[in-house]
C-alpha cells in the first residue's frame, strides 16, 4: 500500500509538471486582424484564401508554429474613427472574437493595419485625419486592447504606398499620399510610448520598409479605373501574398519572443530558451535578470535581451533563478546548472563553442559571481554586466541585494566571499561592462572596482559608462544610448 501511494504521488507530480510545461509552451497562436479593405482582401477573386491574413496562416503553419487561428476583421473604407471602442461597432467585433480566443492557452496577437482611409481628402468617416488625430485614435484602440487583454501582444503595421492619382468613391491624390506617409512617425511614437509603460501589455511595430517596397513594385497592385486615371491602391494576389509574408514574419517574431521553450533544471529553477533565428549560433549566453534578489525583471532585463540575441545568431536562455531566502548559495547553484545545460546542449541550440553569462543589476552580481566562483568547464568563456552590483561592502553595495542575498547581519567573511572584485584572478573570463554614471541605485564604484580588479589581473575588459540613464533601463527603447550600447556589445562579441 505504501509503495502504491508513493507511485501515485510520483505520477501526480509528473502530471502536474507536464501540465505546467504545456501551459508555458502553448502550441499555436490566435491572431486577430484589424484593418481596412487591404486587410479584407478587396479586389481579390478568392479573398478567403488570398487575403493577407490567409497568407499569414499558411506561412506560420509552415514555420512550425502549430495550429494558427486567424480572424480577418478587415472592413473596406474603415478608418481609426470607425474602430474606436466608443463607437460600439467594429471594435465590438474584435471583443467577440478575442474573448473566445483567450479561452484557450495559445498566445493572442492583434495585428493592426489602419491609416489608408484616414488619409483621404474626403469620403471615409472622419477623413482627413491629421497625423496628431490619427495617432490619438490609434493610441486609444491599442490602449484599450492592452487593458482588456493584458497577456496579449499588439503589432501596429505601417501602411503601404498608394499612387498619387488614387480617386475612387473617395478622393486621396497627392495630399492624401503625403498625409499617409506622415502617419509613420505616429506609429513609431506610439510603440515607443507604450513600451515605456511597464504595466501595459506588449506592443511591437511592423516592418517599416513596406512603403518603399510596395512603391517599387507597381506590379503588385490591381490596376483600377478612377476619376483621375488608372490608380494603384489595392494589392493583387501577388501583392497580397507579399504583404501576408511580411505580416507573418512580424507575427512569427513576436510569437518566438512570447512563447519560448521552457526547461526545468534539476534544482527546480527554469530557463527560457531562445534559439538563433538562423539555426546556427556564434555563441551561447545565459541571461540573468535583475530584481535585488527578491524578484525577477524578466521582461526588459531577460526575454527582450534573449530575443534580440537570437536574432543576431546567438543562442540565449533566460535563467529564472530562485531567490536566496536565507541560502546565498541558491542563485549560484541555478546559474551553474544553466551554464552546464548550455554546454551539454550546444548541438541542438546552434552549435556554439563558447558559453557566456550576462546579468543586470543583482543579476549582474549573479553573473559576476558565476564568472569568479566557477572555474574550468563549469565556468564561462566571457561575461557581460549591465549596471551590476559587484561588492557586498556596505556603503558601496546595493543594500537590498546585500540583505536579500546574505541576510541582515552577515559575517565579514561572507561579505568578502560575495564581493566579486575580490574574487577576480588571471583565470577570470573577459568582461564587457556598461552603466550610467548617474546611477543612484547601484553606485558606479561597483563597476569601477571590478574593472580595476580585472586590469590588475590582466583580464581583457571593456567598459562603457554613459552620462545619463540612471538604473534599470535594460532593453528600454526609450533609453537614449540604446543604439550605442547594443551595437558596441555586438561588435565586442564578434572579436573573439
Amino acid at each position: 500500500m505504501k509503495r502504491t501511494r508513493v507511485l501515485s504521488t510520483l505520477l501526480l507530480m509528473l502530471l502536474v509538471f507536464a501540465n505546467d510545461i504545456m501551459a508555458q509552451n502553448p502550441q499555436g497562436v490566435n491572431v486577430v486582424f484589424i484593418g481596412n479593405s487591404i486587410t479584407y482582401g478587396a479586389c481579390l477573386s478568392d479573398r478567403e484564401n488570398s487575403a493577407p491574413p490567409a497568407v499569414v496562416k499558411r506561412v506560420l503553419e509552415q514555420k512550425g508554429v502549430g495550429e494558427v487561428n486567424v480572424s480577418n476583421l478587415g472592413r473596406s473604407g474603415s478608418t481609426t474613427v470607425d474602430w474606436l471602442p466608443s463607437t460600439g461597432t467594429l471594435f465590438n467585433k474584435v471583443v467577440d472574437v478575442a474573448d473566445k480566443y483567450v479561452q484557450d492557452n495559445r498566445p493572442l496577437i492583434f495585428s493592426v493595419s489602419l491609416g489608408t482611409n484616414d488619409s483621404a481628402i474626403e469620403g471615409p468617416n472622419g477623413s482627413p485625419l491629421t497625423a496628431e488625430m490619427y495617432g490619438k485614435n490609434l493610441y486609444t484602440i491599442v490602449d484599450t486592447l492592452m487593458k482588456r487583454y493584458p497577456k496579449s501582444s499588439v503589432i501596429v503595421n505601417y501602411p503601404i504606398w498608394y499612387s498619387s492619382n488614387t480617386y475612387n468613391s473617395a478622393r486621396y491624390l497627392v495630399e492624401g499620399q503625403k498625409r499617409l506617409f506622415g502617419y509613420n512617425a505616429e506609429i513609431a511614437d506610439l510603440v515607443w510610448k507604450k513600451n515605456r509603460a511597464k504595466d501595459r501589455g506588449r506592443i511591437y511595430e511592423g516592418n517599416k520598409a513596406v512603403w518603399e517596397l510596395f512603391k517599387n513594385h507597381e506590379e503588385w497592385y490591381v490596376r483600377e479605373n478612377g476619376q483621375a486615371g488608372v490608380f494603384l491602391l489595392h494589392p493583387n494576389e501577388r501583392g497580397a501574398s507579399e504583404l501576408g509574408k511580411i505580416w507573418a514574419e512580424s507575427i512569427y517574431d513576436v510569437w518566438r519572443h512570447e512563447s519560448p521553450e521552457v526547461v526545468t533544471l534539476k534544482s527546480g529553477s527554469q530557463i527560457l530558451i531562445y534559439k538563433p533565428v538562423s539555426g546556427k549560433a556564434k555563441k551561447g549566453i545565459v541571461v540573468c535578470p535583475g530584481g535585488g534578489y527578491t524578484f525577477l525583471a524578466t521582461d526588459h532585463e531577460g526575454t527582450r535581451l534573449a530575443h534580440w540575441f537570437s536574432k543576431n545568431d546567438i543562442a540565449a536562455v533566460v535563467l529564472l533563478y530562485r531567490m536566496p531566502k536565507g541560502d546565498c548559495k541558491v542563485p549560484l547553484t541555478d546559474a551553474a546548472e544553466a551554464i552546464e545545460y548550455m554546454r551539454k546542449h550546444s548541438d541542438e541550440l546552434g552549435g556554439y563553442e563558447q558559453v557566456g553569462i550576462m546579468g543586470s543589476s543583482a543579476g549582474g552580481h549573479l553573473a559576476s559571481t558565476a564568472a569568479t566562483h566557477l572555474t574550468g568547464k563549469k565556468g564561462v568563456d566571457f561575461h557581460i554586466l549591465l549596471y551590476p552590483v559587484i561588492t557586498m561592502e556596505l556603503g558601496v553595495t546595493h543594500k537590498g541585494s546585500h540583505d536579500n542575498l546574505l541576510g541582515n547581519n552577515p559575517t565579514a567573511e561572507l561579505e568578502r566571499q560575495y564581493s566579486n572584485e575580490l574574487r577576480v584572478t588571471e583565470e577570470t573570463s573577459r568582461a564587457f561592462i556598461f552603466l550610467a554614471s548617474d546611477d543612484k541605485t547601484v553606485p558606479a564604484e561597483n563597476s569601477m572596482r571590478y574593472v580595476n580588479a580585472l586590469l590588475k589581473c590582466k583580464v581583457p575588459c571593456t567598459l562603457h559608462m554613459y552620462p545619463t540613464g540612471g538604473h534599470g533601463w535594460g532593453w528600454s527603447d526609450g533609453y537614449f544610448y540604446k543604439k550605442q550600447w547594443t551595437s558596441e556589445l555586438l561588435r565586442w562579441l564578434e572579436q573573439f
